[in-house]
């Protein structure tokens, strides 16, 4: 009997090529940023978007989750595929995502009683602050100049450490994105309801510009694939039905 040449060629192809292995891409985040990422059950509004971008195009996510100065260590010695947060002086080998995957608005909060007034960063120098993970490097220069002059500076991996050390008076200060900042201290207000500290009021000052960041991806393919997912999620709804899922949970979780 003759073996067609057609069906040679195609078993010497399946011991040659074996069916590749799904494609999962690593992908690096902080460890406290809520709701945009949330670690304990590996949800939230940007963790959530991104996996299911990835998954329209056919790729399946992998997070690991470490310090904004630890992801972007690895990122560049390549243990990872895709990373949160960044920014091009950080990682200026990556690919960027064409659209931002979110939007901090970083204030600066104080005590109401402890009186201090505070129009512009440089009136930060005189007093002990506590910031985010990479902080002098993501927010504008003048804040690293004010942050090398203040008596103590102390950039917390555990953001909800940052809002402990204000209330506790380790910190006159804090620099953190508002929702995160109410997310945690409704967390704690919940799991220490007859603790007064909690609830002593706040004010939150706005001198930075809101901080957009992209997807930073370690392939031009990924990122295609990922700006190829979001256009996928936006188009048949399940874009807004993620946002709108958290901001209902929110609104009856977050102290205003």
């Amino acid at each position: 009997m003759r073996i067609p040449v057609s069906f040679i060629a195609t078993l010497a192809a399946l011991f040659l090529y074996p069916a590749q292995a799904d494609v999962v891409v690593h992908v690096g985040t902080s460890l406290s940023i809520p709701p945009y990422v949330i670690p304990h059950n590996n949800s939230g509004i940007t963790l959530d978007l991104t996996s299911e971008a990835l998954a329209a195009s056919g790729l399946d996510s992998d997070v690991h989750y470490s310090s904004n100065a630890g992801n972007v260590d690895d990122f560049n010695l390549g243990k990872l595929n895709a990373l949160l947060v960044t920014q091009p002086q950080l990682t200026p080998k990556a690919f960027f995502s064409s659209e931002p995957v979110m939007i901090f608005h970083n204030v600066i909060i104080t005590l109401k009683d402890s009186g201090y007034n505070i129009e512009k960063v440089s009136d930060l120098s005189d007093l002990r602050i506590g910031a985010f993970s990479l902080a002098k490097q993501l927010l504008p220069k003048p804040f690293a100049i004010t942050a090398d002059l203040a008596p103590s500076y102390i950039e917390y991996t555990q953001q909800i450490e940052q809002v402990e050390a204000l209330y506790n008076g380790d910190c006159d200060a804090i620099i953190m994105d508002r929702l995160i900042f109410r997310y945690y201290l409704s967390k704690l207000r919940h799991r220490n309801p007859p603790d007064m500290r909690y609830q002593a009021s706040y004010t939150a000052v706005e001198l930075f510009e809101p901080s957009e960041y992209f997807m930073a991806f370690s392939n031009e393919e990924y990122r295609n694939a990922f700006d190829e997912g979001m256009a996928t999620l936006r188009s048949n709804g399940r874009y807004e039905n993620i946002i709108n899922s958290y901001e209902q949970t929110l609104s009856r979780y977050l102290i205003q």
